[in-house]
């Protein structure tokens, strides 16, 4: 960085095992802006809910960080105050009975502890999937427990992309063919009704890790697939339900899976809606970022959330860090800043009115 901060210079390297395969020209680009300071800190209002709409989080919740850091959990979706939570990447031996617990430290509003209630998927393996609703039914949908690719879908996969790991020290896709075999894929689906329409809620998480074209990619595209034709499926038999798909999609490498999921499953045939969530204090589309030390990865959007347009409208939406607030905000919400550093992933927050 150069002239005063408003010139940036540099190229873009790709790296395999240590060693540079490919990169960019040198690169000179001007800041149109000046650097400024900090934004300020966010007050309580901030978080306030859009009036006349149901509130959903979706949250990946770093898998035994759930369970190890629990009160900071309960804290944040009690400060946020959801109707449904869509929870993925949860530990892989979790119980019904561990989230009615869960629960029970989550009062929201004038509900009671005990209004909340759960759908766990069967399948998953490692990185289960969670639907809750406070004060309203969950029920789970049809062939939407477990999720598991056609026959011979993994094969195909595998052998298109082959079995070479992706760098030293990653697992072989036929490794990652056996887990998919084994679990299933990390995603589920429950019914609840909201303003007296059935809304389908979808948690997902798919393959981590890739770069455009890796194997890990084709898989999280196949993934995709698999999973918008089990949630097609499932909405055959109410095809004018609601629909909200949510989690973390890992698109590190290419954007086809995001294409591939929310492609044709609108009422009439269109495409998702693919909301649009910021950060409230600096703008910012990121929802990971490292928090276990020295991560190499910049920040990055990798969570999303998808609805069916025709049904429901996003009144408000975005990203919340308990460390964007200010300190009496954290005070009103009950919240402590660190509260949502115990997972890599920020929660994703809309406010639907049903149309």
């Amino acid at each position: 960085v150069g002239a005063m901060g408003r010139v940036v210079v540099g190229r873009v390297r790709y790296l395999s095992g240590g060693d540079i395969v490919d990169e960019t020209p040198i690169f000179t680009h001007v800041l149109v802006t000046e650097p400024g300071g900090d934004p300020p800190l966010l007050g309580a209002d901030e978080l306030a809910r859009a009036p006349g709409t149901h509130r959903v989080v979706v949250w990946n919740v770093s898998s035994r960080s759930f369970r190890a850091n629990r009160r900071a959990f309960q804290r944040v979706l009690a400060g946020l105050a959801p109707d449904v939570v869509l929870l993925d990447e949860v530990y892989a031996d979790v119980t019904m009975e561990e989230l009615a617990g869960f629960g029970e430290g989550v009062p929201v509003g004038e509900a009671a502890p005990d209004a909340w209630s759960w759908w766990l998927a069967s399948g998953g393996g490692r990185q289960r999937t969670v639907v809750g609703a406070r004060g309203l039914e969950v029920r789970g949908a049809r062939g939407l427990s477990r999720i598991d690719h056609a026959p011979g879908a993994l094969e195909g996969w595998l052998g298109e992309v082959g079995d070479d790991p992706e760098s030293p020290g990653m697992a072989p896709p036929a490794e990652l063919a056996m887990a998919e075999e084994e679990g299933g894929l990390s995603a589920t689906g429950a019914w609840v009704r909201l303003d007296g329409r059935d809304v389908l809620f979808v948690p997902v998480d798919l393959q981590s890790a890739g770069y455009d074209g890796s194997p890990r990619d084709r898989l999280r595209e196949l993934q995709a697939r698999t999973l918008n034709r089990a949630v097609a499926a499932a909405l055959a038999e109410r095809p004018g339900a609601g629909l909200v798909i949510g989690g973390d999609l890992n698109v590190v490498g290419s954007a086809r899976p995001l294409d591939e999921l929310r492609r044709g499953l609108g009422i009439d045939g269109g495409d998702l809606v693919v909301a649009r969530l910021e950060r409230r204090r600096d703008r910012s589309l990121s929802t990971w970022r490292g928090t276990w030390g020295d991560d190499p990865f910049s920040p990055g959007r990798l969570d999303f959330v998808l609805y069916r347009g025709a049904v429901l409208q996003a009144q408000r939406a975005f990203v919340f860090d308990a460390a964007d607030m200010t300190a009496d905000a954290l005070r009103d919400l009950g919240l402590r800043d660190s509260d949502t550093e115990h997972s890599d992933h920020l929660p994703l927050v809309v406010d639907f009115r049903v149309r």
